[in-house]
């Protein structure tokens, strides 16, 4: 049962990473022939490391708090300090995951002091467009916690159903845009398993606030959401697998909660160091994997598309005066930071790249039903996956990147 899945989490919450619920990091990824990358997205499998090979990186400056009324648990607004609105604390270490039924309480995200809330306007072509981050407080972050474990719980639970219903070749296994993963089914959020750990109130929370945001901003009214229509499912990513450029037709917004890095991504310290090749600056090697690479990051294109409708243009900022009107073709990365949230406009096509190949390969008397074998020595590479490629099929392993996407629905 889920909450027995959660329980081998007790080890892990006595051991809090110190970083586990910092801002994520953004960054620009700057390419020589930008459109190579982009086609390699488009066209799929198998992915060309080479693609990456002369990249470089620049911090992506300019994100801006937004500063919400907060609701405290004494009744009175505002935050007690600065630092309670920050995302830079760990989860308490009494947090125990075991207890994510009985202690969960979505009510936490209904109050806008458990998520700092951070925008970044990128220019366009015909104006600017806004991407949210949001990032647990320390009043949010034993909740999100319990969030995260409980989602890992979620996740290995469905994969095994799912290969126990149909084998490899189930529903899910390499659906819709992910290669070498997993797809869950889109109705996470009215699941009685999810609603426990208050995934629907901590993402109904995200779009509002988003949406607030932005009409104060562009002077309109706010997106009329209709949450009867959302979706969030699961992504999870075994080494070497990736996420292949799409968009999300028909949906208002779309988002991304990060739950966890698997060893297959670097951990985003790592400052650029172009012309380097041991920093996010450069890529090595395959390009990709580890602290020395790009690797599963979510990456997105928010100069692109060039031509919008109307209820799209309705997101966009005026053009600053005296700009050029182009944009340069440029894309965003954002490190998988688990706890952490990204949201825009569905309208923008956004991948995933691959995850490092390396993999670990745990001996019958070191698995963990959940989390696999976090030893050193049984590590070796793992071959590219190829469409139709699955994950084990009744664990979640410690390599394995996971996240909830979102799309919600609403009109303009």
């Amino acid at each position: 049962m889920l909450y027995e899945h959660v329980a081998h989490e007790r080890s892990r919450a006595s051991h809090p990473r110190a970083d586990l619920f910092r801002p994520m990091a953004a960054r620009w990824l700057e390419l020589e022939d930008p459109f190579a990358l982009l086609a390699q997205a488009i066209t799929g499998p198998p992915w060309d490391d080479q693609v990456l090979a002369s990249s470089t990186t620049e911090p992506a400056d300019g994100w801006e708090r937004v500063h919400e009324q907060c609701a405290s648990a004494s009744g009175t607004s505002g935050c007690a300090s600065t630092s309670d609105c920050t995302g830079s604390t760990a989860a308490s270490s009494s947090s125990d995951c075991a207890s994510a039924r009985d202690s969960s309480d979505p009510s936490t995200w209904l109050d806008s002091d458990s998520l700092a809330h951070e925008v970044l306007w990128v220019e366009r072509a015909d104006g600017a467009v806004c991407i949210h981050r949001f990032t647990p407080t320390r009043r949010g972050a034993d909740a999100m916690e319990r969030t995260l474990c409980a989602l890992r719980a979620i996740a290995s639970e469905e994969i095994a159903r799912a290969t126990a219903k149909a084998g490899s070749k189930a529903a899910g296994f390499d659906g819709a845009s992910t290669v070498g993963g997993f797809h869950g089914t889109r109705d996470l959020c009215r699941r009685a398993d999810a609603v426990a750990c208050g995934l629907p109130e901590l993402s109904q929370a995200i779009v509002a606030r988003a949406a607030s945001h932005e009409a104060v901003e562009l002077e309109r009214a706010p997106v009329a959401m209709d949450s009867r229509e959302d979706e969030a499912w699961i992504n999870a990513l075994s080494p070497g697998g990736w996420n292949a450029l799409h968009t999300h037709p028909g949906s208002v917004y779309s988002a991304v909660l990060f739950a966890a890095t698997g060893e297959a991504c670097g951990d985003g310290e790592e400052e650029a160091q172009p012309g380097g090749g041991d920093g996010l600056g450069s890529t090595s090697g395959d390009g990709l994997g580890g602290g020395d690479g790009l690797g599963g990051r979510l990456v997105l294109i928010p100069v692109a598309p060039h031509d919008l409708s109307s209820s799209q243009q309705a997101h966009l900022r005026p053009p600053a005066e005296g700009g050029s009107g182009e944009a340069m073709m440029r894309f965003l990365l954002i490190d998988p930071i688990p706890g952490s949230v990204v949201l825009f406009p569905s309208f923008i096509p956004h991948f995933v790249l691959p995850t490092s190949r390396r993999s670990v390969l745990p001996t019958p008397a070191d698995v963990d039903p959940l989390h696999g074998s976090p030893s050193d020595e049984h590590q070796e590479a793992a071959p590219a996956p190829a469409r139709g490629a699955s994950m084990a099929p009744s664990a979640l392993p410690a390599s394995t990147r996971l996240s909830v996407a979102f799309n919600f629905f609403g009109t303009l």
